[in-house]
């Protein structure tokens, strides 16, 4: 006979997946940010969407993390998270990991990100320069 798991601990098992989920949508938003950035030149409409999925999904992320750490936040943080994200994922992260360890995630990521949008340009460029 199996013993049930208890009913929050699949609650946080699935917060821990939505959580990698949302860092996976960050880095697929990079790329995408990356390659548009070559395919559509002058479409300050594309540039805005892909700004705004960085945004949603570095928001989502936050959010998720807060309740996987068993201290949510008020509608008004994670507005405020929407909206500067890249210096509020810094502050997050030097007070919910502690200082160097807080810095070295955000450092990982920046440079992740920086190098995700690095290679999607390049790969957007061969492509525009094999297609006829």
């Amino acid at each position: 006979m199996a013993i049930a798991a208890h009913p929050l601990a699949s609650l946080q098992h699935s917060r821990i997946v939505y959580r990698r989920f949302a860092v996976v949508a960050m880095y697929i938003m990079a790329a995408c940010l990356g390659a548009m950035q070559v395919v559509t030149l002058n479409s300050g409409t594309l540039g805005i969407l892909g700004a705004l999925g960085l945004s949603t999904s570095a928001t989502m992320w936050f959010w998720i993390d807060s309740h996987v750490r068993s201290r949510p936040h008020p509608w008004s943080l994670q507005f405020v998270f929407f909206l500067t994200w890249p210096l509020a994922s810094l502050i997050y992260l030097l007070a919910s990991r502690g200082g160097v360890r807080g810095l070295g995630y955000w450092l990982l990521h920046a440079i992740g990100l920086s190098v995700t949008i690095a290679i999607a340009s390049v790969v957007g460029m061969l492509v525009v320069m094999l297609l006829p």
